[in-house]
């Protein structure tokens, strides 16, 4: 980080020496995307964004086609989430979890009767941060 002083202006204006340069700095994202753990953290965010899309895309294709075996596959798509989206602990792969459940019950609405009563049943068992 970079360390300014100022000494000019009237007192109630003066930074005191050595005072740290504001992370809202013109320099700060440069600084900050050559750090390893920030690049790392926005590798994990691009990851898990690309598997909640992934994930979401499954879910879809299966809605979009109404056999008996597509309803199977798609309860077997949703037991996972709820589990997750029921954990303890809160992690990322909890939030992705609640996320698509959300968007799952937003849709619910519009689906086959099958489809939402799948919907339906994971939904009560979340509990409520």
């Amino acid at each position: 980080m970079r360390r300014t002083r100022i000494s000019r202006g009237p007192p109630s204006q003066r930074i005191s020496k050595d005072c740290v340069t504001s992370p809202h700095s013109p320099r700060a994202p440069a600084e900050l995307s050559k750090k390893k753990s920030v690049k790392d953290a926005l590798k994990r965010d691009r990851d898990e964004e690309q598997r909640e899309e992934r994930l979401n895309g499954e879910i879809a294709a299966l809605e979009a086609t109404h056999t008996s075996e597509n309803v199977r596959a798609y309860k077997d798509q949703i037991a996972p989430l709820k589990k997750r989206a029921n954990a303890a602990a809160d992690s990322p792969d909890r939030q992705m979890a609640r996320r698509v459940l959300s968007g799952l019950r937003a849709r619910s609405a519009g689906m086959d009767a099958a489809y939402r009563n799948i919907v339906n049943d994971a939904w009560p068992g979340m509990r409520r941060p």
